[in-house]
């Protein structure tokens, strides 16, 4: 009997690391905040999902943007998007935030970032479009 046990553990110990190892957040936490480990990680692959599921219902795809989440930080909110990943910032755990920085930072995920920089760079090159046209096609 205690074979079988101890090794359910083992094997169980290995999926939890492995797991853990998949999980695409990076948390950053040096005052050790308490935070709900598990939740997070519900909202990660909930927030993913139905991005996927937004843009192609019938074929989602496998979102899975890169996130770093820094807890104890002097300002109280800041996401910033970087070009291989996004750090979302918090004074305190927030799952309003954490759920909102990771639905843009799988939206930004959509699209290579060498393809949005092209994008910027085709969009502030092309002729300015007088302010009249601009305000008539806002009417």
């Amino acid at each position: 009997m205690f074979p079988k046990v101890a090794l359910l553990i083992v094997v169980m110990a290995g999926w939890l690391a492995s797991n853990a190892e998949n999980w695409p957040v990076k948390v950053v936490n040096p005052n050790h905040q308490s935070w709900p480990e598990q939740y997070a990680e519900q909202l990660y692959y909930h927030a993913c999902r139905r991005v996927a599921e937004e843009v192609n219902p019938s074929h989602p795809l496998s979102l899975r943007p890169s996130i770093e989440v820094r807890l104890g930080e002097k300002d109280e909110v800041r996401v910033i998007f970087q070009k291989d990943h996004t750090v979302i910032m918090m004074k305190k755990w927030n799952a309003e935030v954490f759920s909102i920085g990771v639905i843009h930072a799988a939206l930004i995920e959509l699209i290579p970032n060498d393809r949005r920089i092209a994008l910027a760079k085709s969009n502030w090159t092309i002729s300015p479009v007088p302010v009249e046209e601009l305000q008539a096609s806002r009417r």
